[in-house]
């Protein structure tokens, strides 16, 4: 191999490897926020971490109330999974694969 193979296949196994560790060792703190809403589904605006969802691993689990039959004050907890695809330079990112979107939401 040359040499500008070896950089290159380092380079990439370093950030294959910090991607990695960011994945599972970082990004779950950097969810813990409240977030608005910018584009795609809206999952509610804004939600917040324990109030609104939950993260366990790569999905992230929307806890919902919702009226019962129609009567105002009766409501039903409803839970819907959705991927963590990232959480970035302020944005978090959500996948549905059900209807195959993509949710983004800010921190400001």
């Amino acid at each position: 191999m040359k040499k500008k193979d070896i950089i290159l296949t380092a380079f990439l196994s370093v950030l294959i490897l910090f991607i990695i560790v960011d994945r599972y060792l970082w990004m779950p703190e950097r969810v813990k926020y409240c977030w608005n809403w910018d584009s795609g589904i809206l999952l509610g605006d804004p939600i917040c971490e324990e109030e609104d969802y939950e993260v366990n691993g790569s999905e992230i689990i929307i806890k919902k109330f919702v009226e019962v039959d129609g009567f105002k004050n009766t409501n039903r907890k409803v839970t819907k999974r959705y991927y963590l695809a990232g959480c970035y330079f302020g944005r978090l990112y959500i996948y549905d694969p059900v209807s195959k979107k993509m949710t983004a939401y800010t921190d400001d």
